[in-house]
């Protein structure tokens, strides 16, 4: 039986797959990770005793008027052998590797 997460979150993000995939290495400095598709595993480097999963949904578009769209992404993050603290701080990581105007 598989392990319950200690959280999870899901983010909506106006990102494409690319810009995803172009800022994912500052967030990974510190861990391990693997890339499969649209799955991302990573570890503390040397710890594999806690695990963020992130899954990365189709892209697709997000229609603001008529003739305006974005690119826009889901992104499910699942946190396994994670306290409230660790948790917390790599939240704001990720939050500030990925912060953009307007989304």
């Amino acid at each position: 039986m598989a392990a319950e997460p200690d959280f999870v979150v899901e983010q909506e993000r106006g990102i494409s797959l690319a810009e995803f995939f172009r800022v994912l290495p500052r967030v990974v400095i510190g861990y391990d990770h693997h890339v499969e598709d649209r799955r991302i595993t990573l570890w503390p480097e040397g710890d594999r005793s806690h695990r963020i999963e992130i899954e990365l949904s189709e892209e697709r578009k997000r229609e603001l008027s008529a003739i305006f769209t974005l690119p826009a992404i889901t992104i499910h993050l699942a946190f396994f052998g994670y306290t409230q603290g660790g948790f917390d701080a790599f939240m704001e990581h990720f939050n500030l590797r990925y912060l953009r105007g307007g989304g």
